[in-house]
């Protein structure tokens, strides 16, 4: 799942519980329901604001890759992808594209590998291994 995506779906699956929920409170007590509103449509945006902003860094700690966070989903083999390092898909000489089947770089990108398991890194600035966990930052230049 790309990163946007995984963004407009948080965000529609919030929105669609809290509806719900927002209502009942209105018809519980309209004045609960102002409050209701306005403290859940804070704690929404900060929160959010806050979850992307992490998955963001890990995306970039791990190459553009990781997987799922939410409700297991990684443990099925669903990850998210950033946007910015896939490119275009319709493009035919993409400098950034990626062969999600095999989960390996396509031939048009030069395939760096990890030091201490050997699997392909998904990005060139990666600080961690995707695969094996381990710290790709702290390498001399020479050994990665």
């Amino acid at each position: 799942m790309y990163f946007s995506t995984y963004r407009k779906v948080t965000v529609i699956l919030y929105v669609g519980l809290m509806a719900p929920l927002t209502w009942l409170a209105f018809v519980l007590a309209p004045a609960f329901g102002v409050i209701f509103l306005l403290v859940m449509s804070l704690l929404g945006v900060i929160g959010i604001w806050l979850t992307f902003t992490l998955t963001r860094a890990r995306l970039d700690d791990f190459g553009g890759r990781i997987p799922m966070p939410n409700a297991g989903l990684g443990m099925w083999g669903i990850d998210i992808v950033d946007d910015d390092f896939v490119g275009d898909p319709y493009e035919e000489y993409s400098d950034a594209s990626i062969d999600y089947d095999s989960h390996e770089l396509t031939p048009s990108t030069p395939a760096l590998h990890c030091p201490f398991c050997h699997a392909v890194l998904g990005k060139p600035g990666a600080r961690f291994c995707n695969d094996c966990g381990k710290p790709l930052a702290s390498l001399p230049p020479s050994v990665s």
